[in-house]
C-alpha cells in the first residue's frame, strides 16, 4: 500500500511539473488578486 501511495504521489508530481512547464498551472498574481471570475471567465459586476 505504501509503494502504491509513493508511486502515485511521484507520478502525479511529475505530471503536474510537466504541465506547469508546458502551459503553466497557475494564473498570474495579478489575475489572482483581481479575481478569477474576472480574469478567467470575463464576468462583470454591474
Amino acid at each position: 500500500m505504501v509503494t502504491v501511495l509513493g508511486y502515485s504521489f511521484v507520478m502525479s508530481f511529475v505530471i503536474m511539473k510537466f504541465l506547469d512547464w508546458l502551459m503553466g498551472a497557475r494564473v498570474s498574481a495579478g489575475d489572482e488578486q483581481d479575481g478569477l471570475d474576472l480574469s478567467q471567465h470575463g464576468e462583470q459586476v454591474v
